[in-house]
């Protein structure tokens, strides 16, 4: 999938992890490509998982996409 990668600033969004997760790493991802809750994703060669999507589309503009909150996958995961 192809989309823009941005750090996540938790003094702008706070996310509340699952139980069992934790991750020193979050990041914002927008793209065009529809994902799914859990859904994993490699990204420079780091695996993500989407904890949340939101749709970002504008009666039914070209310019639709999601707006994805990555977590980095950490090992024990």
């Amino acid at each position: 999938t192809r989309g823009s990668l941005e750090p996540l600033s938790y003094g702008e969004r706070l996310r509340i992890l699952p139980e069992g997760y934790a991750t020193n790493e979050a990041k914002l991802y927008y793209t065009k490509t529809k994902l799914i809750q859990r859904d994993e994703c490699t990204i420079n060669g780091k695996t993500f998982m989407v904890m949340d999507i939101d749709d970002w589309t504008i009666n039914n503009s070209r310019l639709s996409h999601y707006e994805v909150v990555l977590m980095a996958k950490e090992p024990s995961q």
